[in-house]
């Protein structure tokens, strides 16, 4: 699920700056965010795993990156799609 999610926006890059008038630059910053959101989710894993249940944090981490994704799907403000696009990294790496 992570690479897919990593490798459609470089695969779409033409479409997306067609339909959201982003220029390159933003499109590079919505590739990159999934990669901070990754870092920063990996400070709070072990915390988190620690003292919560494995089985819960797992489950509510998957409806929470469904819900970024949708966010991302649902949008045309470049900062809700940035948000979106970190809330995804750093819900992803509490799944895996």
């Amino acid at each position: 699920m992570i690479n897919v999610d990593h490798g459609i926006l470089p695969a779409s890059t033409t479409e997306l700056k067609h339909d959201l008038n982003l220029n390159n630059v933003n499109i590079g910053l919505l590739g990159s965010l999934v990669y901070l959101g990754l870092v920063l989710g990996s400070v709070f894993a072990m915390p988190v795993f620690k003292y919560c249940n494995a089985k819960l944090v797992i489950i509510l981490c998957i409806f929470c990156n469904a819900g970024a994704l949708m966010m991302f799907t649902m949008s045309e403000d470049f900062y809700i799609l940035a948000c979106s696009r970190l809330l995804v990294g750093f819900f992803q790496v509490l799944i895996i």
